[in-house]
C-alpha cells in the first residue's frame, strides 16, 4: 500500500502518493502566489498551472502577450506535480486510429507537432537552465500481438 510521507501535501496533490520530486524539491521552495482579491486586466487567463498551462503562459508572455494564470491551489501542484518526468510521441490513440478518424495529414500534424513539442521542452530547458537532465533518448513500442 502506498503512503505519503507528510499527509497535508494531499492539498498541494490530487493524488495519493507523493511524487519522488517533492523530496528533492518540497513545495515549500516552490513560487507561491497571493490569492486573487481584485480585478485585473489580461489578454489571456490561463485556468490552471500545471505543465500545460505554464507552458501556455510561457509561451505566450515570451511572445509579449499578457497574460494571468489561475490556479485552484500551488503551481504544479496537481498531476503534473507527481509526473514521471519522461516525455514521449506516443499518444493514448495510436496513429492509425487517428488517420482512420482525420486521415493520414491529420496523423502527421499530430507526429509532426509531439515531436515540435518534445524539441521545444528541450530549448526552453537548456535556454533557462534547467537541472531537468533533459534528453533525447530512442523509444520502442512493443506490440502484445504478433
Amino acid at each position: 500500500m502506498a503512503t505519503m510521507s507528510h499527509p497535508q501535501h494531499f492539498m498541494n496533490t490530487s493524488g495519493e502518493t507523493d511524487s519522488v520530486w517533492v523530496h528533492k524539491e518540497p513545495y515549500s521552495n516552490r513560487p507561491h502566489f497571493p490569492k486573487l482579491d481584485k480585478d485585473i486586466e489580461a489578454e489571456v487567463c490561463i485556468i490552471g498551472s500545471g505543465i500545460a498551462g505554464v507552458s501556455s503562459a510561457y509561451e505566450l508572455v515570451t511572445r509579449g502577450v499578457m497574460v494571468t494564470t489561475i490556479e485552484a491551489r500551488e503551481v504544479v501542484s496537481g498531476k503534473s506535480g507527481r509526473t514521471s518526468g519522461h516525455l514521449s510521441s506516443a499518444l493514448d490513440a495510436p496513429y492509425t486510429d487517428i488517420a482512420k478518424i482525420h486521415g493520414s495529414g491529420g496523423a502527421k500534424i499530430a507526429a509532426e507537432s509531439h515531436a515540435w513539442a518534445l524539441k521545444r521542452v528541450g530549448e526552453i530547458s537548456k535556454k533557462l537552465g534547467f537541472g531537468c537532465e533533459y534528453r533525447m533518448l530512442p523509444d520502442y513500442e512493443i506490440s502484445q500481438f504478433e
